[in-house]
């Protein structure tokens, strides 16, 4: 098998327990604007669009108003989730000290992509950063696209996401599949299910792993 050279991250529910944030602000602007608040079901039902694209198939005809309003929410209520995942920071400022390839492959949509890796102040880490569409998930291509960048192999690469499209996402362009299922929203029967390469409850367990892999050499920088 060959060295690693890349790990990408995913944003919801991997660096950062932002999920609940996505769904009230969308709820919340959706009725501000409209006065009728849709249900987890209905906002949940589009998860993977960009938010540009989830509002636009809730409210097709006010879909301007309601994603400038969900902007405005998700940057007032960002404080909800100011901080991210225990021990991530420690992770990031790891695999950056070792020159460790990094990417960010998210469905957000670049604003609000923007807004949380403000708040978060996580940008530095990333050497790409590539976002969803209005269209539903491309989290395949844009991983490939990380991958031509780099000029690496599928097979050198780790993507570490909390879903099981993460995993089938991961699996279709040969990257190996790394299961983040430490936030409470992580579906961990499913995710258990799709045999990713590894799986981690904790993100301390996660972060002993980089360190492991580091140490012997698992990891390469070259």
């Amino acid at each position: 098998m060959e060295e690693t050279k890349g790990l990408i991250f995913d944003l919801d529910g991997t660096l950062a327990d932002t999920l609940p944030l996505c769904m009230i602000s969308f709820r919340e602007a959706i009725k501000n604007v409209t006065g009728n608040m849709p249900s987890e079901e209905e906002v949940a039902k589009y998860w993977g669009y960009s938010e540009i694209g989830i509002v636009k198939n809730l409210y097709p005809e006010k879909w301007e108003i309601c994603f400038e309003e969900f902007l405005r929410v998700y940057q007032k209520n960002h404080s909800m989730c100011c901080e991210l995942f225990d021990g991530m920071s420690n992770t990031l400022e790891l695999l950056q000290r070792h020159s460790i390839k990094l990417a960010l492959v998210t469905g957000k949509g670049k604003d609000s992509c923007r807004i949380t890796m403000e708040e978060l102040k996580i940008k530095h880490y990333f050497e790409h950063i590539e976002t969803g569409s209005e269209t539903g998930s491309i989290k395949p291509e844009c991983i490939e696209r990380v991958l031509k960048c780099w000029e690496l192999s599928p097979n050198q690469v780790y993507y570490i996401g909390d879903s099981i499209n993460d995993v089938k996402d991961s699996r279709k362009v040969g990257v190996k599949p790394v299961a983040a299922a430490w936030a409470k929203t992580a579906d961990i029967k499913l995710l258990q299910q799709e045999n990713p390469d590894f799986m981690f409850y904790k993100t301390t367990d996660f972060y002993d792993w980089i360190t492991q892999g580091l140490q012997k050499n698992k990891f390469c920088t070259e």
